[in-house]
């Protein structure tokens, strides 16, 4: 059964989900988005996504003439569409300044909400941790989610194949991924970048919801104390918490997922499946 999806109030199927090519988001890379999945059926922490969305509208200036409440009301309306589709469910809603011939936004930008069958990380990746590589970069606006991947594409066009994540440094301290946060055991604590990043909605579980054996705490790091980390894992609303077991083709730790990967792995999955959110 194909997905059905919204576009400006309205909901449209797969072939009539098209937008201007004058849509500042198309033509100048003016959009924001947000990425979302179901449990159990319920989208996950979906109060948390949509307060993200209208923050990354405002650091880039992208006004909105709709309240919180009506785009809620417009992703349950596009999942309740979809009750055909098997399985769990991923969501993206993007918003862009709208069809313009000038820079000039227009007053009711526009609004896509897609819906698509959840397809899950191989099993052997959590089980045995995936290879990421180091690179220097800083994106603009991190605290926004905006649709400039550019630099993200460029670097998984160029890389080997089994590489699963780029991780961006700059001025010498740890940032992000491309897509996902980084948690490392440095000295025996858990810690996460605080600065220069995308505050992620997973992560911001971790900190604040698991009560885990060693409290995760959000301090800027340098890159050279990451290379001598005892664990590493990343994490982001399509993946979880994805162990890293290589970095930069050298062993992180003993090369095996360790103990407290496995600890936040375990409570976050139980969180994700309970009703305490």
């Amino acid at each position: 059964m194909k997905s059905v999806h919204f576009l400006n109030g309205q909901l449209v199927n797969e072939d009539d989900l098209l937008i201007s090519p004058r849509d500042l988001g198309y033509s100048r890379g003016y959009a924001v988005f947000e990425f979302m999945m179901t449990s159990k059926g319920r989208p996950f922490m979906l109060e948390k996504h949509i307060d993200r969305l209208y923050r990354s509208c405002q650091e880039i200036s992208l006004n909105l003439p709709w309240p919180k409440e009506l785009i809620t009301e417009w992703v349950v309306q596009t999942l309740k569409a979809n009750e055909s589709v098997e399985g769990e469910k991923v969501m993206r809603v993007t918003i862009s300044g709208g069809p313009s011939m000038t820079l000039s936004t227009t007053k009711i930008p526009t609004i896509v909400i897609m819906v698509d069958q959840r397809i899950p990380r191989p099993s052997e990746d959590y089980a045995n941790g995936v290879h990421v590589l180091l690179s220097e970069f800083q994106r603009y606006k991190p605290q926004a989610k905006t649709n400039n991947y550019i630099e993200a594409i460029r670097q998984f066009n160029s890389i080997p194949n089994d590489i699963d994540e780029v991780i961006y440094h700059s001025e010498g301290m740890v940032r992000e991924g491309t897509m996902s946060n980084v948690f490392a055991a440095i000295d025996g604590s858990l810690v996460t970048p605080k600065t220069g990043i995308l505050e992620g909605i997973t992560r911001d579980i971790i900190i604040n919801k698991l009560q885990l054996s060693v409290r995760a705490e959000a301090c800027d790091f340098s890159v050279q104390e990451l290379l001598g980390a005892s664990e590493l894992f990343i994490t982001a609303t399509g993946m979880d918490i994805m162990p890293v077991t290589k970095l930069n083709d050298v062993p992180v730790g003993d090369g095996s997922v360790g103990p407290f990967t496995k600890e936040v792995m375990r409570k976050f999955r139980s969180f994700f499946e309970s009703d305490l959110w």
